[in-house]
């Protein structure tokens, strides 16, 4: 692995903590050069973890995490059991799978059927909404398409955090692009701006004041509103799950 000397530090009396937010980064074409960036400029104990979804071929095997690691001191490993995700940990996603969360653990399942419109962003977005709610933070890298737009919606309304890469800093700047005209984006980011804005969010009294996710009401929100709104999200996915796997 190599070290960047040059990286933020994060506070040296933040020991590993109980509650943390979970990270998930969408990306497809031109996104190892956003992630490489990124996670370059990644302290080694941000206290935060990252999971990393990827459009990829079904057939082939993946070496993203072995690439990857070799831009971040954090430890970097493809999914393939059911781990607990750590602060600290880069998880990748495996070939010819969705990817969702449960409880803070993370669960493959097979994409079947014929090929459609990619949406492995979406899925695992909308879980990671459900599961760590204001510990949720969603973020759109560089790709074609405008998977991942339903996704983040899912996190606002849960009260999390939502970043999208500044689309002239992206080699396909489609998916952050679709991303921000939801209107749904906090922060529009170069990947080497990301890692300062997540460790203000990891620090922030929003999060570390409360003992765990889903106790914490999202600023201004509406929750009936927001119950209706997700309803809807959950039907929209459903039908696209449906249709891919025909």
């Amino acid at each position: 692995m190599s070290r960047n000397k040059n990286k933020l530090t994060g506070p040296a009396e933040l020991a590993e903590p109980h509650r943390f937010p979970v990270v998930g980064i969408g990306a497809s074409a031109g996104g190892l050069d956003a992630l490489r960036r990124l996670l370059q400029a990644m302290p080694e104990e941000p206290n935060v973890a990252i999971v990393i979804v990827q459009h990829l071929a079904r057939d082939k095997p993946s070496l993203a995490a072995e690439l990857l690691e070799r831009y971040t001191s954090m430890k970097v490993r493809q999914v393939h059991d059911e781990p607990h995700v750590q602060p600290n940990c880069v998880y990748v996603i495996p070939p010819g799978k969705y990817l969702r969360i449960v409880d803070r653990r993370l669960r493959l399942s097979p994409i079947e059927g014929p090929r459609g419109a990619p949406i492995a962003i979406d899925y695992f977005f909308r879980a990671l909404a459900k599961d760590q709610r204001e510990c949720a933070v969603g973020i759109v890298l560089s790709g074609t398409g405008g998977d991942g737009t339903l996704g983040i919606k899912a996190i606002k309304e849960a009260g999390g955090f939502v970043i999208a890469q500044e689309p002239s800093t992206a080699e396909h700047g489609g998916m952050p692009a679709n991303a921000i005209e939801s209107g749904m984006v906090d922060q529009i980011l170069a990947p080497e701006q990301i890692p300062k804005a997540l460790i203000q969010f990891a620090q922030h009294p929003y999060i570390l004041e409360t003992t765990e996710p889903g106790l914490v009401s999202a600023p201004n929100s509406n929750p009936s509103e927001g119950e209706v709104q997700t309803d809807a999200l959950d039907a929209i996915l459903a039908l696209l799950l449906e249709r891919g796997s025909r």
